[in-house]
């Protein structure tokens, strides 16, 4: 009797070992889920944020490659304006002097009472100037110019630059072709031409460099 009463007894002290074991693996085990869980959203929350660190990488970029071609463009100007600078007979009115003929020839309004006038005295004024700065200056340095008139402009005073400009230009071509024959329409504009001859190259220069600016 009291050999079975043992064997019921160590029984059930097994069962209570066993049943305490079980309730201590418990928060174990929720507590390795919950790790996992939050480690997975973790992970999951990092892929925005690399993506995001990825946009702004290459915003970054091209925001670097514009200013890196704006400083390209400012130091191409810059050598520009210093190579003028630089030759022997060059004054500082030589730009301003340029500046005052492309007002002239925005002011031409090409179909106006006049305008072939206009155009015929700001294209000699261009021509004796060009004249004038014609061993210093290149197709470039000319484009420079006329893109610091264009920034200094307002935009109805480009759209008429743009309007009279093809008339000036070929009344250019005219008067450097035969001045002497030119004389005559110069003279009912008010203006007499400084020179005999004129270099033939300036007004395809001068076309080339407004046609750059103006593209």
């Amino acid at each position: 009797m009291m050999r079975q009463f043992k064997k019921v007894f160590l029984g059930m002290c097994l069962v209570l070992i066993l049943a305490g074991c079980g309730a201590k693996q418990s928060p174990e085990t929720s507590a390795a889920e919950e790790n996992t869980q939050n480690s997975v959203e973790v992970e999951t929350a990092s892929v925005p944020v690399e993506e995001e660190e990825t946009q702004e990488q290459a915003e970054g970029d091209m925001s670097t490659a514009d200013t890196q071609e704006e400083t390209a463009e400012e130091e191409s100007a810059e050598g520009q304006s210093e190579e003028l600078s630089d030759h022997e007979g060059y004054t500082e009115e030589d730009p301003d002097i340029l500046m005052e003929l492309l007002d002239e020839c925005a002011d031409v309004a090409p179909g106006t009472a006049g305008s072939s006038l206009r155009g015929a005295k700001a294209a000699g004024q261009l021509l004796d100037w060009g004249e004038e700065v014609f061993d210093m200056v290149t197709e470039d340095s000319l484009a420079v110019l006329v893109q610091s008139w264009v920034d200094e402009s307002s935009e109805n005073e480009v759209s008429n630059f743009r309007e009279a400009w093809q008339s000036v230009y070929t009344m250019m071509q005219d008067i450097a072709d035969d001045p002497e024959g030119s004389a005559d329409l110069l003279e009912g504009a008010g203006y007499q031409l400084s020179y005999d001859k004129y270099h033939q190259d300036f007004p395809e220069m001068m076309n080339s460099a407004v046609e750059k600016t103006l593209k």
